[in-house]
């Protein structure tokens, strides 16, 4: 018999590793681990030190976990009020009058600074010395209000509101004043029974020779430890702000008594703050005495400006940080019975703040007042003797971590006097819901984390469905269930819009903002020219090369498939679809569809429309591009039916952005938003362009298989 062909080549040779290869591996695998490791452990400890800054003295972490414990003054279940005081300082005359009357100066020159010596990076050791301005004295503040604002609440409380009024006087501003001189003190009051109750002694982290503001009105000729134990942890923080604005008058002239106009000047306003935004830090750990003891006694050598060649601490620079202070700044020594019989026991204040950078446009108030440095001031001036102010204060517990990001986002907030008020209602909607994203409302019936959850949403799915146009069209290699007639009037919209977008927002910014926001937009415009060219080139069948030196570009020809699609695609003509565009651009136009109100407008103040703001011309246009889209999607409709697939884009995409329609429509729904003080209308015209025509394309999506391509179809 013959012997069987053996068809089995059998296993393929193995190939001989390479040594390097090896010798890589073996470095590059435990370098890149231990890359993974350190990078690892330096974000959990990051995260471990926002969370927990001051974990070193939690009680059981320290070496010694027989030492004494220091207890949180108040738990979760204790509750407590805050009492809020608005004082105006007097003028520098009526003080000066008060000391007169007491023998005394009203302010004094700090003592002479003592040398420091640091050392410098490349300057080597230097001798710094530090000065101060005068100190006071004899100040007097006068309470304009004070009363409690907030009852019984508890460490796990948030979005709790209060509102005050009061009458602030505007004659004290017209001569010289500081940020200080009008400001808000906050006395945190345990509610009884409490462990307050039983202070004994306390040591804050403030120095006794500072001269300490009044955190409440004087109404006790002589302070019990309890009260000055509770007004060590109180707060107190500023109310005015001062921003430069221009002052144009005319003056006489002295010959002939005709006014004329004087060159424009500025001029220093006060502004009243009318927003707070107090915080309560949560924190109910307990902490080993010997460690707290140590931290609070390095606190007290080192505040109020010591060891920075002041011979005195001064009040002004008693930063207050919560890294570095937290719930070291006033420790209690409580006489607490136990067991029938005195038992000391040590306690930490709460620690209370306020979020810098609360205030809206809305919540900076002029105080309307001609200042004896204005130009125009004649002396004569008929100005209010009293501005009515409405004080808006919020409260939230907040844990170290949400602290911490609350005012890593805290950015400082640039002053326009120019603003006209719909500019500040639109500004002040944006700082509340800004403001609300990181656990501070404006108002207990609003819902802020709600509205920016829908903008994610519909922003979101909007730009997600928009860049899958991108791999979409790099990815096709034939144009079959493509609408090319329907892809040019989508580029043709698209080139339209860009340089009516670029005009509108030129026109909408001053000139000093024109240079950077036309570099923006240049940037902008460049990045939206991608999609289209990407078109062109599939639509186009374009192949890019190089011959030598110079780029080279070629067409493919036509399958036998693509010509059929184009067949199909050409059975309703150009002149149609250039007059539907040209029509719905017309029905919107002057049928003023987006001015046809479904869900109505509502709005404290008259601000104009946008098609005020620009030309009949423009308008138009600016219906043009949405139309030519519209007409490029209801070609591609039509495409679409005829082959019985779906073309033109991901099916997800167009799934995506009714998504994205559908969430919005959520900002007009009042049980979910909230309270809002405006709202924009809903327009016919976006109900039928962004809901109504695309339910065809959207049902042609979710029942239609995607385009199919028979490979090797050439001719």
């Amino acid at each position: 018999m013959r012997k069987k062909l053996a068809l089995d080549p059998g296993p393929p040779p193995r190939r001989r590793t390479s040594f390097c290869k090896c010798l890589c591996l073996a470095v590059t695998i435990p370098v890149a681990c231990f890359i993974v490791w350190v990078v690892g452990m330096g974000a959990w400890k990051g995260v471990n030190t926002v969370r927990h800054p001051h974990q070193a003295l939690y009680y059981g972490s320290a070496k010694n976990a027989t030492d004494a414990k220091v207890y949180p003054l108040l738990q979760d279940q204790d509750s407590f009020d805050v009492l809020a005081t608005v004082f105006l300082r007097a003028t520098k005359d009526e003080e000066a009058a008060l000391a007169a009357s007491q023998g005394l100066s009203a302010t004094r020159v700090a003592a002479a600074p003592s040398a420091s010596v640091m050392e410098l990076k490349k300057f080597g050791k230097v001798e710094v010395k530090f000065g101060i301005n005068d100190t006071d004295v004899v100040r007097v503040d006068r309470p304009l209000f004070s009363d409690i604002i907030f009852r019984g609440l508890r460490s796990t409380d948030k979005h709790r509101v209060a509102q005050v009024k009061f009458q602030l006087p505007t004659n004290r501003f017209k001569d010289v004043y500081t940020n200080t001189d009008l400001r808000a003190a906050f006395l945190l009051i345990p509610s009884s029974p409490s462990l307050i109750d039983h202070v004994k002694n306390y040591s804050s982290w403030i120095p006794e020779s500072v001269k300490l503001p009044l955190m409440r009105p004087e109404t006790i000729e002589e302070k019990t430890i309890l009260d000055l134990a509770l007004e060590s942890f109180a707060v107190s923080i500023p109310l005015l702000q001062t921003h430069q604005i221009p002052s144009i008058c005319q003056s006489t002239n002295a010959t002939d008594g005709v006014g004329s106009p004087l060159i424009n000047s500025t001029t220093r306003q006060p502004y009243v703050v009318t927003r707070t935004q107090l915080r309560l830090i949560r924190q109910t750990r307990i902490f080993n005495a010997t460690a707290y003891n140590i931290s609070h006694q390095q606190l007290r050598r080192t505040s109020c400006g010591q060891g920075f060649g002041f011979q005195e601490p001064v009040f002004s620079l008693c930063n207050r940080q919560y890294s570095s202070n937290g719930n070291l700044e006033t420790l209690l020594e409580l006489d607490v019975p136990e067991e029938g019989r005195a038992g000391i026991r040590w306690a930490y204040a709460p620690y209370l703040d306020t979020k810098a950078e609360a205030a809206g446009p809305k919540d900076i108030v002029r105080i309307p007042v001609t200042r004896n440095s204005d130009p125009c001031a004649t002396g004569n001036d008929t100005d209010p003797e009293f501005l009515d102010v409405t004080w808006n204060i919020g409260f939230a517990a907040r844990s170290p971590s949400k602290k911490f990001i609350g005012d890593l986002a805290s950015q400082p907030q640039a002053f326009n006097h120019s603003l006209t008020d719909c500019d500040k209602m639109n500004g002040q909607d944006s700082a509340e819901v800004f403001s609300g994203l990181f656990g501070h409302r404006f108002y207990d019936d609003v819902h802020p984390r709600r509205r920016i959850g829908i903008d994610v949403v519909t922003y979101g799915c909007g730009i997600v469905a928009d860049l899958l146009l991108l791999p979409y069209w790099w990815t096709r290699l034939s144009t079959v269930g493509i609408s090319s007639s329907g892809a040019f009037l989508i580029i043709g919209s698209i080139l339209l819009q860009l340089p009516l977008s670029f005009s509108d927002q030129v026109h909408r910014h001053d000139h000093n903002e024109r240079d950077r926001l036309i570099f923006v937009l240049l940037f902008a415009v460049t990045m939206t020219l991608i999609p289209p060219a990407i078109m062109l080139r599939t639509l186009l069948r374009a192949e890019f090369g190089w011959k030598k030196w110079y780029p080279t570009v070629t067409r493919s020809p036509a399958t036998h498939q693509e010509r059929r699609s184009e067949r199909v695609d050409r059975e309703t003509s150009w002149l149609v679809k250039l007059a539907i565009a040209v029509g719905v651009a017309l029905a919107f136009h002057f049928g003023k569809l987006y001015d046809i109100h479904i869900i109505a407008a509502y709005s404290p103040i008259d601000c104009p429309p946008d098609a005020e703001q620009h030309g009949a011309l423009y308008n138009f246009l600016s219906r043009l591009g949405p139309s030519l889209h519209l007409t490029g999607d209801i070609s591609q409709y039509i495409l679409n039916h005829r082959l019985k697939s779906f073309g033109g884009q991901y099916r997800a995409a167009e799934i995506l952005g009714f998504v994205a329609s559908m969430a919005h429509l959520l900002h007009y729904v009042p049980a979910f938003v909230g309270r809002r003080e405006f709202r924009s209308f809903l327009s016919v015209g976006w109900f039928l362009s962004a809901l109504v025509f695309r339910l065809p394309m959207l049902w042609q999506a979710l029942t239609l298989p995607p385009v199919k391509v028979v490979e090797n179809d050439e001719d």
